[in-house]
């Protein structure tokens, strides 16, 4: 058991390493009102490869958790890819919500909107490198809200091997 709180939080501070302090800082007033507000037609979302690995979007999804009272909510959303663009060393990807996954953030944040002591979280499954033969990949992952793209992770070394 000790071994395990031990390797989640080496994993939650080699993630947190990832996230610049100019985004905690914005999302640190960030709550349940503003989640709520959020428009699902605005939400956006940016993958860059560093080294220019190519990424399968097929299986790419946001979960939200959303906690009350009286029990948990969990919801899964899909995200489409809208662009690729190849600069340099690196492809950037932008993926938007699809129709269907904006109808079910509307509906969550009408959950959410009844629950005023609700907490929400929220995780996005990475996508895999297209080369199964890939070992590492560095990404970037960006989320666009109130008007500009706000760094989640910057860049995250995978390893790739431990997702296949």
């Amino acid at each position: 058991m000790k071994k395990t709180y031990v390797l989640l939080t080496l994993l939650l501070l080699t993630a947190c390493s990832n996230v610049p302090w100019s985004t905690m800082f914005k999302l640190r007033g960030f709550d349940l009102q503003d989640f709520v507000a959020l428009n699902p037609d605005q939400l956006k979302m940016q993958v860059i490869s560093h080294d220019a690995v190519a990424l399968d979007f097929k299986r790419v999804m946001m979960d939200f958790k959303l906690t009350t009272e009286d029990n948990k909510y969990e919801q899964s959303i899909d995200l489409a890819l809208v662009s690729e663009n190849h600069k340099q060393s690196r492809i950037i990807y932008e993926l938007a919500l699809t129709e269907a996954a904006k109808d079910v953030l509307r509906e969550t944040q009408s959950f959410m909107a009844q629950h005023e002591n609700a907490r929400v979280g929220f995780s996005i499954k990475t996508p895999m490198p297209v080369d199964k033969n890939v070992d590492t990949m560095t990404l970037t992952i960006n989320m666009y809200l109130s008007n500009e793209y706000l760094t989640l992770l910057d860049e995250l070394v995978l390893d790739a091997s431990q997702f296949q």
